[in-house]
């Protein structure tokens, strides 16, 4: 095979059909994959339309993001985690057992800690929008959960263990608590915002 054959077709009774592919024509066909791997990843990723979001917690959470692939690939990896959470998922008043919501909390603070670890700082550092998707994580913990379990999280549980009624479920006896409402009522709106959390990072994730 010499630089000058770019596609030979041979025919024998002997060994069949043969088909010869020259280096010219092996380095043409990489450069077509590679041109039209360029356009697609462009596509994907380089002309997304920026992002807002803003979280109505007890400190307001204002923020703008342009997606990338990092941005992509740490919103889906956090959107994931959020899905099975009881914190994230909408609030059933009747049903949901609030001890239950608070372990998921404490859970979901965990896993979001672990994950801003695994993302080299590098990343951080040298793109913006990474940098502001990483202080989003942080201050939804900080500004978020962390004052509702601050004001309520302990009391509650002390609460519950010192009237604990064996005749009546969870979900009857949370509701005796004496600030139950107010509780509730913060309770939804942390649920609220951290809906809004998981909606942004689903479009994030998939631009």
């Amino acid at each position: 095979m010499n630089w000058n054959s770019i596609l030979s077709i041979n025919l024998s009774l002997s060994e069949g059909l043969k088909i010869s592919i020259g280096p010219l024509c092996f380095l043409l066909t990489f450069l077509i994959i590679a041109v039209i791997g360029w356009y697609i990843w462009n596509r994907k990723y380089k002309n997304w339309d920026l992002i807002n979001i803003c979280l109505d917690f007890k400190t307001p959470i204002s923020i703008n993001i342009q997606p990338n692939h990092d941005t992509a690939r740490i919103a889906h990896q956090i959107w994931t985690e959020l899905q099975t959470r009881k914190a994230v998922l909408p609030l059933d008043e009747e049903n949901d057992v609030i001890l239950e919501i608070y372990n998921s909390c404490y859970t979901l603070f965990s896993i979001t800690r672990n994950l801003i670890k695994k993302i080299p700082a590098e990343h951080i550092s040298t793109n913006k929008n990474t940098e502001k998707l990483v202080n989003l994580m942080v201050d939804v913990l900080n500004l978020g959960i962390r004052p509702h379990l601050t004001r309520w999280q302990a009391r509650f549980r002390t609460w519950m263990k010192h009237n604990n009624d064996p005749s009546l479920s969870p979900q009857e006896l949370q509701k005796k608590f004496p600030e139950h409402n107010a509780l509730i009522k913060e309770l939804k709106k942390v649920n609220l915002e951290l809906k809004k959390f998981s909606d942004l990072l689903y479009k994030l994730a998939r631009g």
